[in-house]
């Protein structure tokens, strides 16, 4: 209940294979502040339930524009998306080995470009997104391929720069974080008889 946008969005159908959305939110966030009182963690639990976490309650605003380009003809799909994000306050996350790669600043923008292709029984679908503050890439594909009826198998592969950050992704990974992260999914799905279904898959990451 932290991680949501406070706004209005506008989505616009522009003749039969391309679609427009744009969107502009406005909020404030729970942070905790250094003594110069720069942000030193955006908080995302919701709660407020002791002194401390009340103190931190609104404490940076947040600014986000962005919007999403959508080209579909036939069985292909192209796409474009970005966004602009300033903070109230500068994120300064301090010097410590494990903050090395977290966002610095306040002005940060994303843009990402996705594609896709729908076939008989095959579908492929991708999106390349790049941040600006430390010009971070993050590629994400997936192929899946419909055997017959009974059998579907997939495959995710995604590559996550550590200089990769994005505040709004939302991504297969097993870090809590869309960074610093490579990995190949597999994932077969079986219904070999009416009413049942089986699932099984095996990850390989490494970040």
């Amino acid at each position: 209940e932290s991680s949501y946008l406070r706004g209005a969005a506008l989505a616009l159908r522009l003749g039969k294979e391309v679609e427009a959305t744009a969107l502009v939110s406005h909020r404030r966030l729970d942070a905790t502040l250094n003594a110069d009182g720069e942000v030193r963690t955006l908080l995302s639990t919701g709660y407020h339930r002791t002194r401390s976490e009340r103190d931190s309650k609104g404490d940076v605003s947040s600014t986000l524009v962005g919007g999403h380009l959508q080209w579909t003809h036939g069985t292909v799909a192209l796409g474009s998306t970005g966004y602009y994000q300033q903070f109230g306050k500068t994120l300064n996350p301090g010097s410590q080995a494990y903050r090395r790669y977290y966002p610095r600043g306040n002005s940060f923008g994303v843009m990402g470009v996705n594609y896709g292709y729908l076939g008989y029984r095959l579908k492929l679908q991708g999106e390349t997104a790049y941040s600006t503050e430390q010009q971070g890439i993050a590629p994400l594909k997936t192929a899946t391929w419909s055997i017959n009826r009974s059998y579907t198998l997939s495959m995710v592969q995604r590559f996550y720069g550590k200089q990769y950050y994005s505040f709004q992704a939302r991504a297969l990974s097993e870090n809590s974080n869309v960074q610093d992260e490579t990995g190949v999914l597999v994932r077969l799905q079986a219904q070999p008889w009416e009413g049942w279904q089986c699932v099984s898959y095996a990850d390989f990451f490494y970040h």
